[in-house]
């Protein structure tokens, strides 16, 4: 980088230095900050945004199958730490809000042409609303047709989605946000979405995924094999476009919003809802923008010296504002139950939760998927734990030995028993099903609050009796 000239002066040679760095080594080229500038230039039209509240609401067809899967909403989006309000008209939702739209299968009100459904979008560009759309594959229910009154563009495609190997979950997904998806997400086959303008972003697309079309027949939902014919390779799964003041986020299956899917695992609703601020998506762009400059600025010398409080103050800058805003996860109460399970998993309590959210009100639901003994301390206030016990455990005071596997069986008590323990307490305790020489269920009361200890880790699985759970139900309120 360095050359240096020899100049005579009275038959003397003077060693003379100076710097000719070529101007590319100070500064980053031309092409690559034209780069960056059209790269960005997007976010001009697109900026980032919060909301006031979340809304929700819900067409008025009760009888319609789906709707089981959105049943007790408020409490499944309570329990996954979502605080939400259900929108009852148009107009309870406030400027600036997040509306979620999670079921579009069914039209929102019987008038003839569905009014509703244009009033929804006037006010929703008025009042700058977000709009987290939830679809489903070939215009089920008329779902491509109602986005596009809602929205004034087709942005569903009418199809059907196959993830690699028709899988029930996602696997792994392009997110975009500087954090992976999380591949165990419930999304599947529902519909691809379109993009429709450079200033759109997509928020999700999936490698080797296919979609296959819609032949015009209602009771047709694809035969899941991929043909020649099948569009195929990255498909659109979630895109945000903004249009007149408002927000459009349509997603192409609406599975990650059922209720049960929420209580069984929220994690993927919170990343979309997260991702439709596209906070996450802007500092992604300008994390990767820094470190194209970072790396065509040398390292050394004063051009460095004089960017270097530029990077750390900026980076410091974005990553305390990427931590602030994404540091909504999931509740204490989904971390208290979830062991790892499936939402489709038979042994999972998300079904029965989403039919009975009492059992959670007001008390912790513990699941412990391994054995435990020894020392079991019992958490602050009310709770109800299904475990079981490997050799012995003192759970609160009370000692839980000879315990032995009773498998699934009735009970005199009244429910049916899933895949139970019943062992021999001793202790300041109650046994609710069973005898003191061999319980299934206790309860104890202690200085924190009162627990029952159920030793039955299936005793609330989507195969087991609804007489279980009003059974535990009748057992929390008499407590």
């Amino acid at each position: 980088g360095c050359s240096s000239r020899t100049i005579r002066t009275d038959n003397l040679s003077v060693l003379m230095v100076r710097d000719e760095r070529p101007i590319g080594r100070i500064t980053p080229s031309v092409t690559i900050i034209v780069a960056l500038v059209v790269g960005l230039l997007s976010w001009v039209w697109t900026m980032p945004r919060s909301w006031n509240e979340v809304y929700y609401l819900m067409p008025e067809a009760p009888e319609a199958f789906e709707a089981k899967y959105f049943s007790n909403y408020l409490e499944a989006l309570a329990f996954a730490g979502v605080k939400a309000k259900q929108a009852k008209k148009l107009e309870d939702v406030s400027p600036g809000s997040l509306l979620l739209l999670p079921r579009l299968t069914s039209p929102f009100t019987t008038a003839t042409g569905d009014p509703f459904t244009k009033r929804l979008g006037e006010l929703a560009r008025k009042r700058r609303w977000t709009v987290v759309i939830g679809g489903e594959h070939t215009n089920l229910g008329e779902v491509a047709d109602r986005v596009e009154a809602i929205t004034g563009k087709p942005m569903l495609r009418r199809d059907l989605t196959v993830p690699t190997g028709n899988t029930d979950n996602s696997g792994p997904l392009h997110i975009s946000d500087l954090r992976a998806w999380p591949h165990e997400a419930i999304l599947n086959r529902g519909a691809s979405v379109r993009v429709s303008s450079l200033a759109d972003k997509v928020l999700l697309a999936g490698d080797g995924w296919w979609a296959e079309p819609d032949i015009g027949e209602w009771l047709w939902v694809g035969n899941y094999v991929s043909e020649s014919v099948d569009r195929a390779g990255r498909l659109t799964l979630a895109v945000s476009s903004d249009k007149e003041g408002a927000r459009w986020v349509v997603i192409g299956d609406n599975s990650p919003l059922f209720n049960n899917q929420i209580i069984s695992d929220p994690r993927p609703t919170i990343r979309l809802l997260q991702s439709a601020t596209l906070w996450p998506a802007f500092l992604r762009d300008v994390f990767i923008a820094t470190l194209v400059l970072v790396i065509c600025i040398p390292f050394s010398g004063q051009y460095w010296s004089s960017w270097l409080p530029f990077f750390i103050v900026g980076s410091v800058t974005a990553l305390g504002v990427y931590g602030s805003m994404m540091s909504n996860e999931a509740s204490q109460a989904w971390r208290d139950s979830y062991i790892g399970e499936s939402g489709f998993n038979e042994r999972n309590f998300n079904v029965t939760l989403a039919k009975n959210p009492e059992l959670v009100k007001g008390r912790r639901l513990i699941r412990l998927k391994a054995p435990v003994s020894g020392e079991v301390h019992l958490p602050e206030g009310d709770s109800t734990i299904f475990m079981v016990v490997g050799g012995i455990a003192t759970v609160g005071g009370v000692k839980l030995s000879h315990c032995r596997r009773m498998g699934a069986l009735s009970t005199t008590d009244g429910p049916y028993l899933m895949d139970a323990q019943a062992c021999r307490m001793s202790g300041p305790a109650r046994a609710l099903i069973g005898t003191p020489k061999s319980a299934a269920a206790i309860s104890i009361r202690h200085a924190k609050g009162e627990t029952l200890i159920i030793l039955d880790v299936a005793f609330l699985a989507q195969n087991a009796p609804a007489a279980n759970g009003k059974w535990l139900l009748e057992q929390v309120k008499r407590e």
